[in-house]
Parts: C-alpha cells; sequence; structure tokens
C-alpha cells in the first residue's frame, strides 16, 4: 500500500515501458541510449579524456548516432562533457583529501593516547603504531 495521496492509504498499480535502446525506429532516446553505450567505450579505452569526448562523437557522426545535434552543437558537447570529467576528477581530489586528513586525525589522536596512557615517547607511540619514519616528520610538529 502506498501513502501518497494525501494521506490515503492506497494501492497503486503502474505500467513502465522499459527503453533498451535496440529500438530500430532510430528514436531520439534510442540515439542517445547508443551515445552513452559509445561514450563508454571510449572512456574504457582513452580515460575520462577530450580524447575519449572527440572519438565518440566522430564514431557516432559516422554511425548516424545523434549526427546532426552532435555536428550542430560539437563544440558544446565537448565543452560540457570536459567541465562534467573535470569536476568528477576534482570531486575525487576533495574526497581524497578529506580521508587523509581524517586518518591523521585519528592517527595523532591514537599517537597521544599512547603517550599518555602507556607513558611513551612521540616517537615510541608512532613506531608503535607502525607509522613510517618520513610520516613521523609530520605528526611531531602536531604534537608540541
Amino acid at each position: 500500500m502506498s501513502r501518497f495521496f494525501s494521506g490515503n492509504e492506497s494501492a497503486v498499480e503502474i505500467k513502465a515501458k522499459v527503453l533498451y535502446g535496440n529500438n530500430k525506429k532510430h528514436d531520439m532516446i534510442s540515439q542517445y541510449i547508443a551515445y552513452c553505450r559509445v561514450l563508454d567505450m571510449q572512456v574504457k579505452k582513452h580515460g575520462r579524456t577530450k580524447k575519449a569526448i572527440e572519438e565518440t562523437i566522430l564514431i557516432c557522426s559516422d554511425k548516424n548516432i545523434l549526427k546532426e545535434y552532435l555536428e550542430a552543437h560539437r563544440k558544446e558537447v565537448v565543452d560540457i562533457m570536459t567541465q562534467l570529467y573535470d569536476r568528477e576528477r576534482e570531486m575525487g581530489l576533495y574526497v581524497a583529501e578529506k580521508e587523509r586528513d581524517a586518518a591523521r586525525k585519528t592517527t595523532l589522536e591514537n599517537i597521544k593516547n599512547l603517550m599518555q596512557n602507556l607513558k611513551m615517547s612521540a616517537k615510541e607511540a608512532m613506531n608503535a603504531l607502525g607509522i613510517a619514519p618520513k610520516d613521523q616528520k609530520i605528526y611531531l610538529p602536531m604534537l608540541k
């Protein structure tokens, strides 16, 4: 039962047509799905690069997939896709940086706990935690 209609209980039966992109009529949705498949293949081959985008446009134009649109809006498509890839890359870098910060904060807390509870020196605590000597230089200033 669903409560979508003014809080009243009701049964909803839905039929949906699922589009797979194998429609022989070459409608816009089928062409877009075909474009996405070509793009996926090119991304696997070239990564999320401008080359992958350019190759996708060439292949799709040759196969008459969104040909008119891609030829009329080539620069716009390249610019938008490049911006999307750049944004994804930036988001990945941001997330990685936040994860590093969180890991460092946890490691710093662990060092401090060992120093306080087991009366270890900073060096002893970092060695006990298996922190590499080059990384110990990062934590020493934070412990003073």
